[in-house]
């Protein structure tokens, strides 16, 4: 079977959510690391996701020395730190979706997020950033923004379905959660 031209789908829905938890797990294993999260859906199925600590890069560390690297610094850092490595991990699945020859990857991405300062350093909507500290991140999420590839939408964090890799949930938020991404309600 070989493809020519793109199929075209009205039928797809894709659906992205990034989140950081800024210093939310105090436990002396996670030395007060931001714990960010991101989540792709398909027509409401998870495609991919990630949970994972923010490690911010430090010139004088390396990969075997990980205990030197410091946290994030503020809730903004933790929350664009997020969205830089949902929107990587994002496009990476635009560029499967190209080689399938599928038409249906929303240009621009809409990403989902429950902060206003990671929002509007991504829509360049703050006067002054006082975020220097994020290194190249900051950049490049200037010229993904610049670039039309990827625009944020702000959401309600009880919205926010990538809160459940980032944070320890109340049991009600958990299922609440749990069941949308599993589908539960599909099968009652």
């Amino acid at each position: 079977l070989t493809l020519s031209a793109p199929i075209k789908s009205d039928s797809n829905t894709w659906t992205f959510y990034t989140d950081s938890d800024w210093v939310g797990n105090r436990e002396e294993q996670n030395k007060c690391r931001s714990q960010l999260g991101f989540l792709a859906t398909l027509n409401e199925a998870p495609v991919i996701w990630k949970s994972t600590t923010v490690i911010r890069q430090h010139p004088h560390a390396s990969m075997d020395n990980l205990d030197i690297m410091p946290p994030a610094l503020s809730v903004g850092e933790g929350e664009t730190y997020a969205a830089t490595a949902g929107i990587m991990e994002f496009m990476s699945v635009s560029y499967i979706n190209s080689e399938a020859h599928l038409d249906d990857f929303p240009q621009p991405m809409i990403i989902n997020m429950d902060s206003t300062v990671a929002e509007s350093f991504m829509k360049n909507s703050c006067l002054k950033s006082k975020m220097k500290h994020i290194d190249v991140r900051q950049t490049w999420v200037r010229t993904i923004r610049d670039a039309s590839i990827a625009v944020p939408r702000h959401i309600k964090s009880e919205d926010n379905l990538a809160d459940i890799f980032t944070k320890i949930l109340l049991k009600i938020a958990f299922v609440r959660i749990r069941d949308k991404l599993m589908w539960s309600t599909v099968y009652h």
